[in-house]
């Protein structure tokens, strides 16, 4: 399963906490040069990728246990989750209690979703087929991410199909599809295939 810094950028204080520095430190090696990152456009922000504090972190001698985690991103739309709309998130959170490898992000709308999946690059996405303004035949192709080494594994769920529309499914590019209600134990089977 592909992992996920999740983090990919750190804040200056952020960096100070991790080397048991002061802020001032942080800025002082980034301004010289020898940290790389960028400043926020408008600010006096600093931002640097995690890639560049590694490699600043093994220059220099200082331990790595400090970073934050690597945790594969998990990505589910539930339209259910909508405020208003019953949401039951119960089989989300009882299949990852026992994950902490795992990120889960649960998001109400298609557009939610759209937007964490770009941000994350999600190791397994659960979509929810009856969320408004989701297009099922479109989705793979949205969401295929090619310069990842495992590619994003797309699961639908929703209310019962015929074994046609199932197929349709799977035609299109996801590798599974899940009845609703979601069982615990079939989210569990998704999250450990490769």
């Amino acid at each position: 399963m592909r992992s996920q810094t999740k983090k990919e950028v750190l804040t200056t204080g952020q960096i100070a906490r991790i080397c048991k520095v002061a802020p001032r430190t942080v800025a002082k090696w980034f301004d010289t040069g020898e940290l790389h990152g960028y400043r926020i456009p408008g600010s006096r922000d600093r931002r640097v990728p995690i890639k560049e504090l590694v490699q600043f972190m093994r220059a220099h001698g200082l331990p790595l246990e400090a970073l934050p985690p690597d945790r594969a991103s998990v990505v589910a739309l539930d339209s259910r989750e909508a405020p208003g709309a019953g949401a039951d998130v119960d089989p989300w959170r009882f299949a990852f209690h026992d994950r902490p490898d795992l990120d889960l992000h649960v998001a109400a709308t298609a557009l939610e979703a759209g937007l964490l999946i770009a941000r994350l690059d999600p190791c397994v996405v659960f979509l929810d087929a009856d969320a408004p303004g989701l297009d099922l035949g479109l989705t793979p192709l949205l969401i295929r991410n090619e310069s990842a080494e495992t590619p994003t594994k797309l699961v639908a769920f929703g209310a019962p199909r015929s074994a046609e529309q199932v197929k349709a499914l799977l035609d299109a590019g996801f590798h599974g599809w899940l009845p609703r209600p979601v069982a615990v134990d079939d989210l569990r089977r998704f999250l450990q295939q490769p």
